[in-house]
C-alpha cells in the first residue's frame, strides 16, 4: 500500500525544522509507511504552498469563517501528521460553517489510504446556554442543510468519508459509532460542551492521537473544562500553543486561542 508519510514541500519543511520537535521513540507501520509521533511542533512556522492552499476556505454560507489563518495552518498540519497514525478516524465537535471540516476532508481525501473518516458534530442551533457566569460574544449557528452546501462547494462532500451529527453533545457523543481516534478537534467554546467532548471521546483516542482544543486561550470557561479533566485523568503531555501571528485586530490582547497535545504511550 502507498506509504501515508509526508510529502514534497511538507518534508522539506519537517526536516528543516527538526531540532524543534520531540519524537516519541515507537515506531509504527501505517498504510505500508514507517512513521514517527511527533511532540513539540512550531506549527505557526510552516506555510508551504499545500497549507497555504488549504487555508483558502471561503464558503457561499459564512465567508472566510471565524478560524485564524495560524489556527487553520494548524488545523491542516496536524491532521497531515495524525494521518500517519496506523488507525483513527478525524473528530471534530463544533463544526460551525465547516472551515475545518473542509481542510481535514482534504488532507483525507489526498493521503489517506486506510479509509478513515470524518465525524463532524454540532448542534446546527447554536451554543448551549451558557452558565450564569459564561458569555459568548457572537452567534455561531448555521443549519445543517447551509454546512452539507458549503462543503458541496468546496468539492469535498463525500458521503463515504463524512459523518454529520445533528444535536447537543452531551446526548449524540456518548453514543457515537466512532471507535478510534487519530484526530481529535474540539470547538465547543463553552465550559459544557469541552467537557462534554473530551468525558465521550479522549478514551477513543489512540495513542500518539491528538487533541486539538480552539478555544483555550480565549474563552476561560474552556480552558477550566480542559484543566479539569486533565487533572482528573492524570494527564500530563504538554500542551502547545498556537500562536497568532498575526494577531487578530479583533482581540489583539490574544497571543494565542488553541492548543494540542498528544496522547501518550501507555
Amino acid at each position: 500500500m502507498e506509504s501515508a508519510d509526508l510529502h514534497g514541500d511538507d518534508a522539506n519543511l519537517a526536516l528543516e525544522l527538526a531540532h524543534h520537535f520531540v519524537t516519541n521513540l515507537r515506531k509504527y507501520r501505517a498504510c505500508g509507511g514507517l512513521v514517527s509521533s511527533f511532540g513539540v511542533y512550531p506549527l505557526h512556522q510552516l506555510n508551504s504552498p499545500y497549507i497555504s492552499r488549504l487555508i483558502k476556505v471561503n464558503m457561499p454560507v459564512g465567508g472566510w469563517g471565524i478560524v485564524s489563518n495560524p489556527r487553520k495552518r494548524a488545523t491542516a498540519m496536524l491532521s497531515k501528521l495524525a494521518i500517519t497514525l496506523p488507525r483513527g478516524d478525524f473528530v471534530e465537535t463544533g463544526s460551525y460553517i465547516g472551515t475545518c471540516a473542509v481542510i481535514m476532508l482534504e488532507v483525507l481525501r489526498d493521503f489517506d489510504r486506510c479509509g478513515r473518516r470524518l465525524w463532524a458534530f454540532d448542534s446546527f442551533e447554536g451554543l448551549p446556554l451558557p452558565s450564569k457566569d459564561e458569555s459568548h460574544p457572537r452567534p455561531v449557528n448555521v443549519t445543517i442543510d447551509q454546512f452539507k452546501q458549503n462543503l458541496v462547494y468546496q468539492g469535498v462532500y463525500d458521503a463515504q468519508k463524512l459523518i454529520v451529527t445533528k444535536g447537543w453533545f452531551k446526548d449524540t457523543l456518548p453514543i457515537t459509532q466512532v471507535d478510534q481516534i487519530a484526530f481529535l478537534r474540539l470547538d465547543g467554546d463553552l465550559f459544557e460542551s469541552t467537557w462534554d467532548a473530551l468525558v465521550a471521546l479522549y478514551d477513543r483516542v489512540v495513542p500518539g492521537g491528538i487533541i486539538y482544543v480552539d478555544d483555550y486561550g480565549s474563552f476561560m470557561d474552556c480552558a477550566t473544562a480542559v484543566e479539569k479533566f486533565r487533572t482528573m485523568k492524570k494527564i500530563y503531555e504538554p500542551m502547545h500553543y498556537v500562536l497568532e501571528k498575526p494577531r487578530n485586530p479583533d482581540f489583539p490582547e490574544i497571543v494565542f486561542e488553541a492548543v494540542w497535545w498528544v496522547k501518550r504511550y501507555d
